[in-house]
């Protein structure tokens, strides 16, 4: 039985987000940028712990290579987000990687509004990290697009329900159970 710590990406509601009565079938169906997604790592079993990685962006952040005031913001947790809608799993880190690499990885992408940076928005960001992550094996080998599509669905249902108690969790993973 494998240990190893848990990849999820995850869907947070936005801080601007209005509840989810705005949400009907009279209403278009929202896109990926209705949220805030973000990478989430947590060992086996977990009862809320974990570290958050996602993408900032305030003036207060800015500077001559990000005028934007894009950054990666990372934070360990001793309970999930309250903003948390759900999370996803796409894979398992590598033996021997550790969140610090991970880090590292992410520091690497493209972030959006850098000089020359084809990464638009911050849904555009997600999709090249899970790209990244596919590529050093924490990840599965799947379609981004078909995933984020998904992944959309999903954050859809999960911002709909009204009173849920805890974050949901899903598997995107080959197993697609949990144990």
């Amino acid at each position: 039985m494998s240990n190893k710590i848990r990849v999820f990406v995850a869907a947070y509601t936005r801080p601007t987000a209005s509840d989810s009565s705005t949400i009907s079938a009279s209403k278009p169906r929202p896109t990926a940028q209705k949220y805030h997604w973000g990478l989430w790592l947590e060992p086996k079993g977990s009862n809320g712990n974990g570290t958050s990685f996602d993408l900032e962006d305030a003036v207060a952040y800015s500077s001559i290579s990000s005028p934007f005031g894009w950054r990666l913001h990372i934070d360990e947790h001793k309970s999930l987000p309250s903003h948390m809608l759900g999370r996803i799993m796409i894979g398992k880190m590598v033996e021997g990687t550790t969140e610090a690499d991970v880090a590292k990885i992410l520091t690497q992408v493209q972030m959006p509004c850098e000089a020359g940076s084809p990464v638009g928005d911050a849904v555009e960001w997600i999709k090249r990290v899970i790209y990244e992550l596919q590529e050093v094996g924490c990840a599965e080998t799947f379609s981004i697009d078909a995933f984020m599509e998904e992944a959309l669905s999903h954050a859809v249902t999960w911002h709909s329900k009204k009173g849920r108690t805890e974050p949901e969790k899903v598997n995107f993973t080959w197993s697609r159970t949990f144990p």
